[in-house]
């Protein structure tokens, strides 16, 4: 698996990350899926799911724009 489709409105925003971080975004993608779940009530939910950071930031690549 090459890439992991996470739509936008799931987390609000558009990610880019390192690769390294695969295994921690699809944990947390289910982690999400289960707490959305178990805290729905009609059309919204009654607590409020905080993320964890990724454990490797996309400045660890060392990119630059030159």
């Amino acid at each position: 698996m090459r890439e992991a489709y996470y739509h936008e409105d799931d987390f609000c925003m558009i990610e880019l990350l390192p690769l390294d971080n695969l295994q921690h975004c699809l944990t947390q993608m289910g982690e999400q899926q289960a707490f959305a779940d178990a805290h729905r009530s009609g059309a919204g939910w009654t607590q409020m799911y905080v993320p964890e950071a990724p454990p490797s930031p996309l400045r660890a690549l060392g990119l630059t724009a030159d």
